[in-house]
C-alpha cells in the first residue's frame, strides 16, 4: 500500500539542517574575511604607486643631475616637487595627489568621508597614507614612505597591515 502523503522524515530534515550548518560554519569566515583581502591589496596597490612615484621623480632629478643635493626641487608638468638626495621629499602637498592619482586628504583636519585615502606626517619618521577610516594614532593600515637621509640612497616604503 502506497503512502497518501510522501514527505521526508524528521530524521532527513535534521540530516539536511546539519549539513547545511557545517557548510556555513566552515564557508563562512572564508567570505567574511574577503573585506580584510580587499584592504590589503588596496594598501599594496597604493604602495606600488608611491613607489612608482618616488622612482619617476628619482629619474627626473637624475637627468637634472640634482640626486646629491640635500634639499632641490624639480618639475613634473607644471608642479615643482621638493625632492632630498633625488627621491620626493616625505611631505604632502598636492603633487602627491596627482602623482598617485588620489583624493587624499589630511588627517586629522579634513573630513574622511569625502576621501578615499588620508595621510600624516610624522616628524623625523615619514609619510602615511592609510584608507579611509584608519588614523595615524593606531598604525595598523598605512604605507609609509620616509625620504634618503643621505647621498646614495634610496626611498623606503613600508607597509603595515595587521589591523586591516
Amino acid at each position: 500500500m502506497m503512502n497518501p502523503n510522501p514527505g521526508f522524515t524528521l530524521i532527513e530534515l535534521v540530516i539536511v539542517i546539519l549539513i547545511l550548518g557545517v557548510l556555513t560554519a566552515t564557508l563562512a569566515p572564508k567570505y567574511i574575511n574577503l573585506q580584510s583581502d580587499a584592504r590589503i591589496a588596496n594598501i599594496n596597490g597604493l604602495k606600488a604607486s608611491v613607489e612608482s612615484s618616488a622612482q619617476l621623480i628619482y629619474a627626473k632629478a637624475l637627468i637634472k643631475n640634482v640626486v646629491n643635493q640635500a634639499l632641490t626641487s624639480v618639475s613634473i608638468g607644471n608642479d615643482s616637487v621638493e625632492v632630498i638626495y633625488g627621491y620626493p621629499r616625505a611631505r604632502f602637498s598636492t603633487t602627491w595627489s596627482k602623482l598617485l592619482d588620489a583624493q587624499i586628504g589630511e588627517i586629522p583636519y579634513d573630513n574622511a568621508d569625502n576621501f578615499d585615502w588620508m595621510w600624516h606626517n610624522v616628524a623625523n619618521d615619514g609619510l602615511y597614507f592609510m584608507p579611509r577610516g584608519y588614523t595615524h594614532e593606531n598604525k595598523n593600515c598605512w604605507v609609509k614612505y620616509a625620504h634618503p637621509l643621505a647621498s646614495n640612497t634610496a626611498a623606503q616604503v613600508s607597509t603595515e597591515f595587521s589591523g586591516c
